[in-house]
């Protein structure tokens, strides 16, 4: 009798003694020192090698510090015990899903998918669910993107409340051209876990390109200022994150709000001067503003990084625009440079071939009328020069009829009209062409 309350008491206290290790290791793990739960999970998993548990977080461990030879080591360890186990249904399948990470992470994303897609149809729902997303997940590396859908569907009507499978799926979406199915999947990753950078970057960036692609305005804007109230979201969290700041100001710019764009970017353009996107987006700002002459500096400074036709057709815009307002020919005449530049480039492009035509018919326009212009002012200066001649001539005849009075005491009888003439004649030059003077 004496003998078993012994060997009773002996095994409950070892059976607390594994606690207690068990309790300093995770201890250490949640604190995040992974190096010191590694040394004390090594030691409980030599001591207990009858449980899967110790040898489990030390796979848990190593998977954290990138070991991933040393993790399958210890996974064998931990699948050896958890085979041995009455609780065998639940231990194994924690022991494969972390198994599955590992390969993942490796590199071994083929391996991956074999033993999850082993372990599916054997593992409590629970556990398929994690099973289906790390499966999803590595379908989605391998660019299997359809498979990929349809893992990460079944993971998270599994388990809906696993944000990662959404973020994942949304991402299969993505690469499936199906942009709806990204922004449902990404909105409900981004309710479930607030605090995903990756997410708010993926979420707004899919809705500004839907906003792009669809042609009806009122969509237009209604995705770019979902765009706007995800950012806005995000940058709580986030406060002056830079990608995030981006993506609200191409968000207002869509939306056509091109003063709040203008502050925004030139609020980064101050932090981030030599940023291409920022730059880019300024001059864009101003340009839809109809503010071609603060534009076009920000968009000559990126001409020589963008290598597209865009920002050739932009900057021919700007530049003859310009030239428009101020009646400056030689301005078009830039324009039309810039687009014949862009075309070298990019040969064939409509909307620079748009621009050419618009370019020379407004240089036609000019030329044509600097011609009339030309003409109409040798017709004026040659109207100055027969009215001079006029009124010198009729000066001539008023002076020599001065002279016949003194003479003879009498005026001739063109006298008064010809003074009322230079009167007449006098008046017009000044009105024209400003005081007569001989």
């Amino acid at each position: 009798m004496k003998k078993t309350v012994i060997l009773v008491l002996v095994f409950l206290l070892s059976v607390n003694f594994v606690k207690a290790d068990y309790k300093l290791g995770y201890k250490l793990y949640k604190q995040g020192k992974i190096k010191q739960a590694l040394q004390e999970f090594q030691v409980d998993a030599e001591k207990y090698s009858y449980w899967y548990f110790p040898s489990y977080m030390a796979a848990m461990c190593y998977y954290q510090l990138k070991d991933y030879k040393a993790a399958l080591e210890m996974l064998r360890m931990a699948e050896n015990a958890a085979m041995k186990s009455d609780k065998k249904v639940v231990e194994l399948p924690k022991v494969k899903i972390l198994e599955a990470k590992v390969l993942a992470a490796s590199g071994k994303c083929k391996e991956a998918i074999k033993l999850c897609s082993k372990y599916i149809p054997q593992s409590p729902a629970e556990f398929q669910a994690m099973f289906y997303f790390i499966k999803g997940k590595c379908e989605n590396k391998l660019k299997n993107h359809s498979k990929a859908v349809v893992d990460l569907k079944n993971s998270t009507g599994i388990n809906p409340k696993n944000p990662s499978a959404w973020f994942e799926l949304g991402l299969a979406y993505i690469h499936n051209r199906n942009l709806d199915g990204a922004i449902k999947s990404l909105t409900k990753s981004m309710q479930l876990y607030p605090k995903s950078k990756a997410t708010y970057y993926l979420l707004t960036d899919t809705l500004i390109n839907k906003a792009r692609r669809v042609r009806d305005a009122n969509s237009k804007k209604k995705y770019y200022l979902q765009a706007v109230d995800v950012a806005n979201k995000g940058l709580k969290y986030f406060p002056g994150d830079k990608k995030l700041q981006l993506n609200l100001a191409n968000a207002y710019l869509g939306a056509k709000q091109y003063s709040t764009a203008i502050n925004l970017f030139s609020q980064l353009y101050k932090k981030y001067p030599n940023d291409t996107q920022v730059v880019f987006g300024l001059g864009s700002a101003y340009m839809g503003n109809k503010d071609y002459k603060n534009a076009l500096p920000y968009l000559l400074k990126v001409k020589g990084k963008m290598n597209n036709a865009l920002i050739y057709n932009f900057i021919a815009t700007a530049q003859l625009a310009i030239g428009k307002n101020e009646n400056n020919l030689s301005k078009c005449k830039i324009a039309l440079k810039t687009v014949n530049d862009g075309l070298r480039k990019f040969p064939g492009n409509r909307n620079l071939l748009k621009k050419k035509k618009e370019a020379q018919e407004i240089i036609a326009r000019f030329e044509k009328n600097l011609e009339i212009e030309k003409k109409n002012k040798q017709i004026e200066q040659e109207n100055k020069r027969k009215l001079a001649n006029r009124i010198m001539t009729l000066k001539g005849r008023i002076r020599k009829a001065e002279e016949i009075k003194r003479k003879s005491g009498r005026y001739p009888a063109s006298y008064e009209s010809d003074k009322a003439e230079l009167e007449k004649a006098l008046k017009t030059y000044e009105k024209l062409y400003g005081k007569f003077r001989q």
